[in-house]
């Protein structure tokens, strides 16, 4: 299912921090189920009738929030919130940010990754990722990296294109398979709001620290 694992840094490293994440029995069975769910949709041909447009918010509030854990603007009565679709930046929008609101400027979103969605036809080799580094060039608080088809996702640091974590949406058939898509992408992969590390920073300052 991930055709590069050694991903941006180090294998060991990263299989040991892997082995440690527990988000437990029950979290990986309800993300199973919606693995499951998107793919019976597949074989419908759901994707193949509806545009991205059609598609998008409803893919992102069952992958990105019910699944990897990130609150949308109103899962919550008041407080953070992790996801906001469609940020304008240097005259381009992304499809959604991940991120969270700053604490002095309510107002103020800062986005840490961000992911350009593709219909199921397209390539994202050729236009998907390019344009997803293109934006994350024009945010500094941007440091990682999402294309999506829907069918295929990709995860990048936003300082290397030439490696990344390649994820088929198809094959994710175990509780495995989805420890290994909710590690680098799940709600403290990208960032903490308790002061810690997000997963995937600690990796990197580790693999920095090697002699």
């Amino acid at each position: 299912m991930i055709r590069k694992l050694d991903f941006l840094y180090h294998k060991g490293i990263y299989e040991e921090e892997l082995r440690k994440y527990s988000p437990g029995n029950g979290k990986l069975l309800d993300a199973l189920r919606t693995f499951r769910r998107l793919q019976t949709r597949h074989k419908e041909n759901i994707f193949g009738e509806l545009t991205e447009t059609q598609l998008e918010q409803s893919f992102n509030e069952q992958v990105f929030c019910s699944v990897f854990g990130y609150d949308s603007q109103f899962m919550k009565a008041a407080g953070q919130f992790h996801v906001l679709p469609k940020v304008y930046k240097s005259k381009q929008y992304n499809d959604l940010s991940l991120g969270y609101r700053d604490g002095t400027k309510p107002s103020e979103f800062i986005s840490k990754a961000t992911l350009e969605l593709k219909g199921p036809e397209h390539d994202l080799a050729e236009k998907a990722i390019p344009q997803a580094f293109k934006y994350a060039k024009s945010n500094s608080t941007i440091e990682w990296v999402l294309a999506c088809n829907f069918k295929e996702l990709f995860l990048f640091d936003k300082n290397d294109q030439s490696k990344s974590l390649h994820f088929d949406l198809a094959q994710i058939s175990d509780a495995n398979n989805v420890k290994r898509i909710l590690f680098p992408i799940a709600m403290g992969a990208f960032f903490s709001l308790d002061g810690a590390l997000g997963r995937l920073e600690k990796i990197r300052r580790r693999v920095k620290a090697l002699p």
